[in-house]
């Protein structure tokens, strides 16, 4: 089975859960121990590489300029996760 990554990035997961919370410190605790990376901007997917490739290319060929685009989300997603455990 995967295991469950809650995403804190902008402080979504301490506001809903609270500074300091338990289960938060023991997550990081073990995360930072293991010298594991845990800044999702800092992955690579491939095939949202490509499909940023794709729509540069189709909006710039419209435009007749370059464009660079990246995925993100707005942080809701962590708390969702949360409060649907």
């Amino acid at each position: 089975a995967l295991p469950i990554l809650i995403d804190l990035v902008g402080g979504f997961g301490a506001g809903l859960c609270g500074h300091n919370h338990p289960r938060l410190l023991e997550t990081a605790r073990e995360v930072l121990s293991e010298r594991r990376p845990f800044n999702a901007q800092a992955s690579h997917r491939e095939a949202a590489g490509a499909l940023c490739r794709r729509l540069c290319e189709i909006v710039g060929a419209q435009t007749d300029r370059t464009y660079i685009a990246t995925l993100a989300n707005t942080g809701t997603e962590a708390p969702m996760n949360i409060c649907s455990d």
